[in-house]
């Protein structure tokens, strides 16, 4: 029987995400800290560790003379923007969690619709998430016919619309699941306009 630890354990992706590598001190295990304590350090040292990598690729994108990959590193940067953005908030979240505070910047995790617009919010959902499912589907099949056109940038930026519409797919869902559970369960609710 080995005794080895499975690499991909919860410990081990935390530490690995928050990346040591970067000069970032690595997420140590205090005997004394929470799980939320550990995540905390695993958020604050992933934007710390980023925060070069995302400068390089602003930097990239405002003073490529290629258009072409002054746009792309543009997405990227947008997309970086926007990650550090939630892990902030989810890093205020959890502070305020842990220190019994409330900070305008956390995440919020709370709410309660009233009962008709939980009904009418999920009705308009499931429809959104069946929209964006289809877009991802035509997305890829366009990128499949379209492949090489423009060095195949058309099919680089189709497919990543793809994966946006199968996240947006997968957000519209898990709101789809809260408004169910939280608000609706129970009560018969008329999907169909």
């Amino acid at each position: 029987m080995s005794t080895q630890r499975d690499p991909t354990a919860y410990g081990d992706v935390l530490t690995a995400w928050a990346a040591p590598e970067a000069g970032v001190p690595a997420v140590t295990q205090d005997a004394a800290d929470s799980a939320l304590d550990r995540l905390l350090a695993v958020f604050e040292r992933h934007i710390t560790a980023e925060t070069e990598t995302v400068t390089a690729y602003r930097q990239i994108a405002e003073t490529s003379q290629d258009p072409v990959i002054a746009l792309l590193m543009g997405q990227v940067v947008a997309d970086e923007d926007r990650h550090h953005g939630l892990l902030r908030g989810m890093a205020a979240r959890l502070r305020d969690t842990l220190q019994w505070t409330h900070s305008p910047e956390a995440l919020p995790v709370r709410g309660t619709p009233p009962e008709a617009e939980a009904g009418e919010l999920l009705r308009t959902v499931r429809e959104f998430a069946r929209q964006e499912r289809e877009g991802a589907h035509q997305a890829r099949e366009l990128a499949k016919q379209q492949g090489e056109l423009y060095d195949g940038l058309f099919a680089l930026l189709l497919e990543t619309m793809a994966a946006d519409s199968e996240k947006h797919e997968r957000i519209l869902s898990y709101v789809a699941r809260r408004t169910q559970e939280r608000f609706l369960d129970g009560k018969p609710v008329n999907l169909v306009s």
